[in-house]
């Protein structure tokens, strides 16, 4: 059982908050006291946390996600009323639908706490995952439980978000594409072949084409992640004639749509044995 060593346990370092919530994730057959829940919202109605400085916190946060069930980590916090202020994002995300049904069911914290315990075993894929849809806890509550455009708010909040925790950069730039792709990612045989350019280019840039795919995996159940890998080592193998390089922004266009030209003959070379066997 966590319970504070004394009743004064937590006004003496309020970091004990996130330390306590990063030992329950860390220990899954542990439960929590009466006691520890009272200390924790009373740390928070104090104005405690806000004093704390961003590396400490972050420090409790990488080693929650390195943790067997990290989702407990934001779970705790969310029963302790210790989200705000350093994950105000997600301190309504308890009350909000995480989307409709038959492709959700419960709100948009449990959503992500669920997608965090089925990441365990990669820090980096765990962070990814618990900001993936922070975008919903910035939509319109007038047309709940959709979440239409939520990427896009998404992207931004994420990177807000682990900007403010002081995580590393990594985990900053994976945060934002995770929030701002997922959708996509999870549809990629349907993307247009440019559309697919532009979603590898990113994830290569970012080194995190395999976090992704897990991301998208834990999200919706569906793996993209060999056919990803194979159209991105076909499009790193395209590049620009000499005379087409240095030219600026026309030579990216161009690379482009060379990329998009071979991802596409390559789907029509597939589908050729497909339609004359048929």
């Amino acid at each position: 059982v966590l319970r504070p060593a004394s009743p004064d346990s937590f006004t003496e370092d309020p970091l004990r908050v996130f330390r306590t919530a990063r030992l329950w994730a860390e220990l899954p057959q542990f439960k929590t006291h009466p006691q520890l829940i009272d200390s924790m919202i009373r740390a928070s109605r104090q104005g405690l946390l806000s004093t704390l400085p961003a590396e400490r916190i972050a420090e409790e946060c990488v080693k929650a996600f390195a943790a067997p069930r990290p989702g407990r980590f934001l779970e705790l916090l969310d029963q302790g009323g210790c989200l705000s202020p350093w994950f105000e994002e997600l301190e309504h995300a308890g009350d909000i639908p995480a989307g409709p049904k038959p492709f959700h069911h419960g709100p948009v914290l449990e959503h992500l706490c669920g997608i965090m315990d089925r990441l365990s075993g990669n820090p980096l894929q765990v962070y990814m995952g618990m900001v993936h849809d922070l975008g919903k806890t910035g939509t319109d509550p007038g047309k709940w439980p959709s979440h239409h455009g939520h990427e896009r708010l998404g992207e931004n909040m994420a990177r807000r978000l682990g900007t403010r925790l002081g995580l590393p950069l990594r985990y900053i730039r994976a945060g934002a594409i995770a929030a701002r792709y997922h959708m996509a990612g999870g549809v990629y045989p349907r993307l247009r072949p440019g559309t697919k350019v532009d979603l590898l280019s990113v994830l290569a840039a970012a080194d995190i084409l395999k976090e992704f795919y897990a991301v998208v995996r834990a999200d919706n159940g569906g793996d993209h992640t060999e056919q990803a890998e194979e159209d991105l080592r076909l499009i790193l193998s395209v590049h620009l004639k000499e005379e087409d390089r240095n030219l600026g922004p026309a030579s990216g266009e161009k690379l482009r749509t060379l990329r998009a030209q071979a991802l596409a003959e390559r789907r029509r070379a597939h589908a050729r044995p497909n339609e004359e066997g048929s």
